[in-house]
């Protein structure tokens, strides 16, 4: 009995350690949201965030305050980040290996990382040098964290710096997210603009008033149901069930 007694002694503390070490890891690879951190920016800027932990910029301009920025998502969201702008590229094979082959080879057709090079290219300086400040905070951030984001541990990878032109594969890894890649809600509109008189094509597309949330106070208005009679097209149970398929 006492044996039993020993052995469950050492598979508790055994656990209490284990849970203890993943605990610590965790805790580690979080931001340091109080203090003092040097960078190389000229200027002091100040990151500070709410009861809710909503984040507030403070900077002399606006290069400084877009590093501030990427210092403050690399420490919050790098890991995310990543699989972005690796989303857009076709680059997840380099974090996943072989099971995220064929969604690299679906989207490596696109060339989106020469693209984005291509339109980094094309901005003004000023927009560049925000892009520049804006990765310099990122990898600052990313640095500055005591161990790398739990995320590479698990993976058994090291994360990779940021570039300028990721910004960019961010943007279309969004578009990828938010759009059907074989263009069905694109089709789905052109299909309905055509069969539908305008103003009924205008009240079911119009953009809802309930989540407007403009910096500058300005609103849509929303378009009132329209005084024609109902189409007799959106009657026809199969023209309901092809919408209904295409909007999948």
């Amino acid at each position: 009995m006492n044996w039993w007694k020993w052995l469950l002694s050492v598979l508790v503390l055994l656990l209490t350690l284990s849970a203890a070490a993943i605990y610590s890891l965790l805790y580690l690879s979080l931001p340091d949201y109080n203090g003092t951190l040097s960078s190389s920016i000229n200027n002091t800027a100040r990151l500070e965030r709410d009861a809710l932990g909503y984040l507030s910029v403070h900077a002399a301009n606006r290069n400084d305050a877009a590093f501030a920025l990427g210092f403050a998502h690399a420490q919050e969201r790098f890991f995310q980040m990543d699989i972005l702008r690796r989303n857009a590229a076709g680059e997840l094979a380099e974090l996943f290996g072989e099971r995220a082959l064929n969604a690299d080879k679906n989207l490596r057709k696109h060339r989106f990382r020469q693209r984005a090079r291509q339109a980094l290219a094309a901005l003004p300086d000023n927009q560049r040098q925000l892009l520049s400040n804006y990765r310099l905070g990122v990898n600052e951030g990313l640095t500055a964290l005591s161990i790398k984001p739990f995320e590479y541990l698990l993976l058994g990878q090291r994360p990779a710096s940021w570039q300028d032109e990721d910004s960019f594969l961010v943007i279309y890894s969004m578009y990828l997210d938010l759009q059907s890649r074989l263009g069905r809600d694109d089709y789905a509109m052109t299909v309905l603009k055509q069969a539908l008189p305008g103003d009924w094509y205008q009240f079911l597309q119009q953009h809802s008033d309930v989540w407007q949330a403009a910096l500058d106070g300005s609103r849509i208005e929303p378009v009132n149901l329209p005084e024609s009679d109902y189409p007799s097209l959106l009657r026809q149970p199969d023209m309901a069930c092809n919408n209904c398929l295409l909007m999948d």
